[in-house]
């Protein structure tokens, strides 16, 4: 009695407790993964050059592996001659932060604004090569 009264209690503890452990595995795990998740999605929206990049494949113009920021923001300037002083300044400004970097918030805000932009002359007919 006294021995069956024991692993009784005991299977019911060790259950219970191995069912907290799974509960807080889960929880741990997702809450885990929302961190990441969302430091990834921060990450990848402050690079202006990135912005950029995305921009200019949506166009037909991807940056090939040895070209610097510089020489893409060029070709994207004669790609679109229109956005060519918006190019520019994106250009200089994630230079700046990448090397510089005096004001980052401001500067990031900026870039976002200027990204902004460009996203929206994607959809324009005149954005757009003529074989796309």
């Amino acid at each position: 009695r006294i021995l069956a009264g024991w692993i009784g209690r005991n299977a019911l503890r060790t259950t219970g407790l191995l069912l907290i452990g799974a509960v807080a595995a889960t929880l741990g795990s997702y809450v885990l993964f929302v961190l990441v998740h969302a430091w990834w999605r921060q990450r990848r929206a402050r690079s202006p050059a990135r912005g950029l990049e995305h921009w200019g494949t949506r166009l037909g113009h991807p940056r090939r592996l040895d070209e610097t920021l510089t020489d893409y923001g060029a070709r994207l300037k004669q790609v679109v001659p229109a956005k060519a002083a918006l190019i520019g300044a994106i250009v200089e400004e994630a230079c700046q932060m990448l090397y510089i970097d005096p004001e980052p918030r401001a500067r990031q805000r900026s870039l976002r604004t200027k990204l902004l932009r460009l996203r929206l002359v994607v959809g324009a007919s005149t954005a757009r090569p003529s074989g796309a």
